[in-house]
């Protein structure tokens, strides 16, 4: 039995779930893990099916949406007709575009696999007798009866989003990027796929993005495009062939007055784009429980590891978006140093480098409020985390700006842009172009010094389409300026960049994804109400003052703190407390035995 996660055009909202779960040989049938995986599911208001798949019965599948005859293929994404194929292979790729994830069932062994990029999830738990793998962190963590792991929240109060490869729920660990789960005899082990990894050349860019959106091209006509005003995808309509932009639908998020969709609208009117410019929705006449509601169901739907208000946003616009497959610019920041501002250009990795990133860079945007946690306990936290975030840059064995890329790929975008992804890609097509092979072969053989400030991209975008190229970005800059590394545009926009770091500090200030900042005084609201202050107050890691002060008015409350209270409140809502504790994973040895977080 194959069962591939694909992208398919359906219902917004609606979730498809998949556990698998193998048991020991002496585990009796009617397993409590499995009895679990279909409470667990059917808390998310689905009718789970489970079936046993293998000969001995040992092993199970328990999904929402129906299970196929044995033998056959089941979609984990809607009912209806996939728009294209789900993984699509450009010439220049050995491996799918990201996101996705398959399972295949042979015997008494199930193996598990997800994309190279980590935009597409899987997790895996071990209990006694058994073992399970889901696309759900949550679930696996209602069938093991765990409790929030918190080092994982400490990540995200620090970062915004998890760290590594744990999630929010103990005992609950995200597939790596790359990795295999093989589930067998009540065991998991996690293998990492061999494979070696393309080669590129630094003049190799433009040929590499019109073969590969040219194959997505081909394979759906219908292909839409993500304009955002921004350089990423500029040049991703830039590598569109010139004859098939008019009509072509093309999305922008945002109001009318905003200086990136100006940008974008005059981007379509000159390729005579189908533009749709989706304002965010505004939330201040909620009430407080709907506008809670609708935060923990955004959250849920994402494992609670990302921004639930901003998931809000998106969910809405999504509902309100044109149909069909779009092309998204995630990970062009890859090939733009985007941890390159005001960090040095030479020398290797050491701690006194990650430091200052992290204050300066990641624990800035999207960090919750220090009042709600134990000072010691936090600062253990973050210590922990710096230590963490070092040897990671250290594992690459690369100097300090090379090093800082990888770091990117490896942890930020499947820990920040993976749980919305994931769950996007049951929504409708994803297709990410610079989560290529080739691209990513052709970021890593341009220079550091080239990457920087965006002047490979723009080169790339100059060679694509030089009229492209002449138009300004939001903040007055062209590509061609970008390009051709002028002194006065890098100047222009690292000042900006860097003066605008450090009023954030200075002040203290969050940063609150376009529209999401309209639902923190409703929720806020329904926060406070004494019912959910009582179910907070369990936490461990939450200190008893802080909520009494939050409760009262008393602390200055904003957007990423209101997030991180509503994903802590969903994910201890959703875990179901039981005895079973989880133990353990056997690894394979690799990247597997690397990858490790705990």
């Amino acid at each position: 039995m194959s069962i591939v996660e694909q992208s398919t055009a359906c219902e917004p909202g609606v979730r498809r779930d998949v556990v698998v779960v193998t048991l020991e040989a002496s585990t009796v049938a009617e397993t409590p893990a499995a009895q679990r995986a279909q409470i667990a599911l059917r808390g998310d208001g689905t009718s789970p099916t489970t079936r046993r798949v293998s000969p001995g019965g040992r092993l199970l599948l328990v999904a929402t949406g129906g299970l196929p005859a044995t033998g056959g293929q089941l979609t984990v994404g809607s009912g209806a007709a996939p728009t294209g194929a789900p993984r699509e292979r450009p010439s220049r790729s050995a491996t799918p575009l990201a996101p996705w994830a398959e399972v295949s069932i042979s015997g008494e062994t199930a193996r598990l696999a997800c994309d190279d990029v980590g935009l597409k999830h899987l997790y895996v738990t071990q209990g006694r007798g058994w073992a399970a793998a889901s696309t759900s962190a949550l679930v696996l963590g209602a069938i093991a009866g765990a409790e929030p792991d918190a080092a994982s929240w400490a990540a995200q109060a620090l970062l915004g989003f998890s760290a590594g490869t744990r999630t929010v729920a103990a005992g609950v660990e995200r597939v790596p990027a790359g990795h295999e789960a093989h589930l067998g005899d009540g065991r998991v082990r996690l293998v990492a796929r061999s494979g070696t990894p393309a080669r590129g050349r630094a003049d190799d860019g433009p040929q590499v993005l019109r073969e590969v959106v040219g194959e997505l091209l081909e394979a759906h006509p219908n292909l839409g495009l993500e304009l955002s005003g921004g350089l990423d995808s500029r040049v991703l309509l830039a590598a569109l062939p010139r004859a098939r932009r008019p009509g072509r639908t093309a999305m922008t998020i945002g109001s009318e007055h905003d200086p990136d969709v100006r940008v974008a609208e005059d981007l379509a009117r000159r390729q005579g784009l189908d533009h749709h410019v989706l304002p965010p929705p505004d939330a201040s006449g909620l009430e407080p429980s709907a506008a809670l509601a609708a935060a923990l169901a955004s959250g849920r739907r994402r494992e609670h590891a990302g921004d639930a208000l901003a998931a809000w946003v998106l969910d809405d616009v999504e509902s309100r978006a044109p149909s069909g497959p779009r092309l998204t610019g995630v990970n062009g920041e890859f090939a733009r140093g985007f941890y390159y501002p005001a960090t040095p250009r030479h020398g290797p990795v050491t701690g006194r480098r990650v430091a200052r990133l992290a204050r300066w860079r990641m624990f800035t945007n999207h960090r919750a409020a220090g009042w709600l946690f134990d000072e010691s306990w936090l600062a253990s936290q973050q210590r922990a985390l710096m230590e963490q975030i070092t040897c990671r840059l250290g594992e690459s064995g690369l100097p300090w700006r090379p090093a800082t890329d990888e770091y990117y790929l490896r942890e930020r975008i499947p820990n920040w842009a993976g749980p919305g992804y994931s769950h996007a890609a049951t929504q409708r097509l994803v297709v990410a172009p610079f989560t290529s092979p080739a691209f990513l072969a052709w970021a890593r053989a341009t220079p550091p010094h080239r990457r920087a400030e965006s002047q490979a991209l723009a080169t790339l975008l100059a060679s694509l389409d030089p009229e492209l190229a002449a138009l300004p970005l939001a903040d007055g800059t062209t590509p061609v300026e970008l390009a051709r590394g002028t002194a006065t545009a890098r100047s222009v926009r690292v000042g900006r960049r860097l003066a605008a770091k450090a009023r954030q500090r200075l002040r203290d200030e969050r940063r609150s994804p376009t529209g999401a900042a309209t639902l923190v005084p409703s929720v806020c609201r329904a926060l406070r109400d004494d019912a959910v202050l009582a179910e907070l107050a369990e936490v461990d890691f939450l200190t008893a003052e802080g909520l009494e002060r939050f409760a009262a008015g008393e602390v200055p409350v904003d957007q990423p703190t209101v997030s991180f209270l509503v994903n802590l409140l969903g994910t201890r809502r959703h875990l179901a407390a039981t005895s079973t504790t989880p133990q353990p994973l056997e690894r394979a040895g690799g990247r597997a035995d690397e990858e490790r977080t705990r």
